[in-house]
């Protein structure tokens, strides 16, 4: 049979475990709240300085372009460019077949070899001629200004002179200018484009310099779309944007593109168009390779998503991405898909800001996102993630320090309790229990029960000084009555033998003899009676010794 004190013992220890850890897992829960909403607090801090700085910087580039666009010495580029390419045929009076003899080669080493033709959408790869500008005066302009660029020739003689040719002076006159807003700005390019659709400026001139755009190989791009819309629909000052496409004369790397209509005397003559700078755009999102510093730790990042889902700037995990696309490319612009449910969420506009999903790499991540606007035509969307068990780190290692805690607080509650209920409750209750038993073995009702408490085990001990009283009187009364009732008894034996004695003398009292006798009769049944019911309370009280005895015994184990 397990003892009361076992069992208080275990009741103890079941009763603080419990509580401990419902305790432990309530501060757990409460904590993990509060550090994922402070984790998403400051990933929605960082999502927002990041898209307020990309958003000031796309505004400035629209500014900057608008500004461009207005100034005097722009519309007047545009217009002497315009010119002197329309004459370029006239004034050079070139060698058509040597001409074409050489930007063949050149288009077949420079851009057929090298371009790629293995991302989808992307037009199917043509002959270099297929390449060439629809007019003579556009292969003219690349012919002398890429193919006899200075930079490209170690010896002079192989250089063609060009100075006579008026386009010459006019890139002396305006180029600098020109290409210090490319500089300053950090653009990949700077186009002017006249009414005609023709590129007849080009910083940089790549193999698009002196194409149209609007009939030649590159009609269908994106720098002929943000044209056609900015000189069909634009008013001066007015921003035109052109999203992510694959561009082939740089080698279908993605572009972007944003432009503005250049108005002289109230008539739009022309367009002026940057081609976006993307790894600037890029730099800005990965915050130049510091990630932990800017809080996101090991696997946080910050990463531009299109309207077509697509990426528009490079992932930081590009190494973790299994895609063919993105490992021969190395780069996620343009290449590579978010469809998950963050990305879902912020491009159907459900008003979800946040979220614990899935990202990209299939790890449960933290997400926030945020919008930037391009040019009041399209959207971005800036999504911030980072892995829930790094977010949540701070939870595990506060975890082991709580179980900690709470094991050492449990075992010293214990400690304290099971001593204090030893002392209190077990050790009183053992002690009552070996005064009962003494008692019950010796039959010594004088032994003296010490109260020492007034709780229930004073109680206890108090009612059962008072049944040992009761026992020690009824005995004493029961002494006292069997005494009694022998003088009685033998009183009565002396009165019996007198009347006998005298019952022949005195014949005259016969009829008070008899009397006498029946007194004496019934005085002997009440004393007899008296005795029984004498040893029934002795009896008694014997069996609530035992009882007691017993009860005492089943509360001491």
């Amino acid at each position: 049979m397990t003892s009361i004190k076992t069992k208080l013992i275990a009741l103890i220890m079941l009763s603080v475990i419990l509580i401990g850890a419902i305790i432990s897992g309530y501060s757990l829960y409460e904590f993990k709240n509060g550090l994922l909403e402070s984790r998403v607090s400051q990933l929605k801090s960082i999502t927002k300085t990041k898209k307020e700085h990309i958003q000031k910087y796309l505004d400035s580039l629209g500014s900057i372009l608008a500004m461009t666009a207005r100034q005097q010495s722009t519309v007047d580029a545009l217009e002497v460019f315009r010119d002197k390419f329309a004459t370029l045929e006239n004034e050079f009076k070139p060698n058509k077949a040597a001409v074409e003899t050489e930007l063949s080669e050149y288009y077949k080493k420079e851009l057929v070899e090298k371009i790629f033709f293995d991302i989808p959408s992307v037009a199917p790869k043509m002959e270099p001629q297929e390449y060439f500008p629809s007019s003579e005066n556009g292969k003219i302009a690349q012919y002398l200004y890429i193919l006899n660029d200075e930079n490209r020739f170690q010896d002079k003689k192989d250089f063609v002179d060009k100075s006579s040719v008026g386009y010459t002076n006019a890139i002396k006159k305006y180029h600098d200018g020109l290409n210090f807003v490319r500089i300053e700005n950090e653009l990949y390019d700077l186009y002017l484009i006249d009414a005609d659709g023709n590129i007849v400026y080009s910083s940089i001139k790549k193999l698009d310099f002196g194409t149209n755009i609007l009939k030649g190989p590159y009609k269908d791009s994106g720098i002929s779309k943000v044209f056609s819309r900015a000189f069909n629909e634009g008013f001066g000052g007015d921003i035109f944007f052109e999203d992510l496409a694959p561009y082939a004369p740089s080698l279908n790397i993605f572009a972007g593109f944003i432009a503005t209509p250049i108005i002289s005397n109230d008539e739009t003559v022309g367009v002026l168009v940057f081609q976006m700078p993307l790894d600037n755009i890029n730099n800005i999102m990965n915050f130049e390779g510091n990630y932990q510093e800017a809080g996101l730790g090991e696997s946080g990042e910050l990463y531009l998503v299109g309207n077509d889902y697509k990426m528009r700037s490079k992932s930081r995990f590009i190494d973790k991405i299994e895609n063919e696309l993105v490992k021969n490319h190395k780069t996620t612009i343009g290449l590579y898909e978010i469809k998950t449910e963050l990305a879902e969420s912020a491009l159907e506009e459900r008003n979800i800001s946040s979220m614990i999903s899935k990202n990209y790499l299939n790890t449960t991540s933290i997400g926030v996102y945020d919008t930037v606007n391009l040019y009041d035509e399209k959207k971005w969307i800036v999504i911030a993630n980072i892995d829930e068990k790094e977010a949540l780190s701070d939870v595990y290692s506060t975890m082991f320090k709580i179980i900690g805690i709470t094991i050492v607080l449990v075992f010293g509650v214990i400690i304290v309790s099971i001593l204090l209920i030893s002392n209190g409750i077990i050790n009183p209750i053992i002690k009552l229990k070996n005064e009962m038993m003494e008692i019950s073995q010796n039959r010594d009702f004088t032994k003296e029960i010490v109260i020492k408490s007034n709780d229930e085990i004073g109680q206890i001990q108090k009612s059962f000084k008072e049944l040992i009283f009761t026992i020690k009187e009824t005995i004493q009364n029961s002494k006292l009555s069997s005494a009694e009732n022998s003088s009685i008894a033998a009183e009565l034996s002396v009165t019996s033998l007198e009347i006998g004695k005298r019952s022949e003398e005195e014949a005259s009292i016969v009829l008070d003899a008899t009397v006498s006798t029946q007194v004496i009769e019934e005085i002997v049944k009440n004393s007899i009676e008296q005795s029984e019911r004498t040893k029934k309370d002795l009896d008694n009280a014997n069996n609530c010794l035992d009882k007691a005895k017993e009860e005492i015994l089943a509360l001491s184990k």
